[in-house]
């Protein structure tokens, strides 16, 4: 959606509008800024907007460990509010090459073909690439599952999936009894579009 500027507004700052949507501040012009809709509540043209928070945020902490969210930090799994003390950014900057550690420690994924010839590191990212069908979903299950058994927490990430696809999920970690351990994050096909994009931010 388009606005009039608002007086101090920056880009991720949260908008609020008058009917109960909810938005991001994406990209701000001299006489124009863009947002990103994080609801479904519609929105209509000129209705009232205002600055709700200065920056998008997203509830952080052990608390969360156990538990299903969206990417706003919503409780999916029926359990109810999450009270978490602290907040994390979405889009804070990456530390400087200098800053970052040495990646050194294994990160053992419970797939001993893998372990043996293309061993992990933690701190490293990987891409985990191949055709559909071809087991991607396995094999990043079942390194969640290894490292959850070894008392690692897990942040897992679902970017527009089926609650059929969810609700298997789940019940493999259940199953592994290793969900005390998992935090899912979790957008579904239903929800708008930004929301799925804000999925692996959260995660992070």
């Amino acid at each position: 959606a388009t606005l009039s500027p608002l007086v101090d507004a920056r880009v991720y700052s949260v908008v609020l509008f008058a009917g109960g949507a909810e938005a991001v501040v994406w990209q701000i012009r001299p006489e124009s800024m863009d947002v990103l809709i994080l609801n479904e509540v519609p929105i209509h043209a000129n209705e009232l907007a205002v600055l709700y928070k200065d920056e998008l945020t997203i509830g952080v902490g052990k608390k969360l460990l156990g538990r299903i969210i969206n990417p706003l930090g919503k409780p999916l799994d029926g359990k109810g509010f999450i009270a978490t003390k602290d907040e994390g950014q979405y889009f804070r900057p990456a530390p400087a090459f200098s800053m970052r550690g040495n990646v050194e420690e294994p990160l053992e994924s419970g797939v001993t073909l893998v372990d043996t010839l293309l061993p992990l590191v933690k701190g490293q990212r990987m891409a985990v690439m191949g055709d559909s069908k071809s087991g991607k979903t396995s094999f990043l299950v079942q390194t969640a599952i290894h490292q959850a058994q070894a008392g690692m927490p897990v942040v897992y990430v679902l970017v527009s999936k089926s609650r059929n696809e969810l609700a298997r999920m789940v019940e493999t970690f259940d199953k592994a009894k290793v969900s005390k351990n998992i935090v899912l994050v979790v957008s579904d096909t239903a929800e708008p579009l930004p929301v799925g994009f804000l999925a692996p931010y959260a995660g992070c």
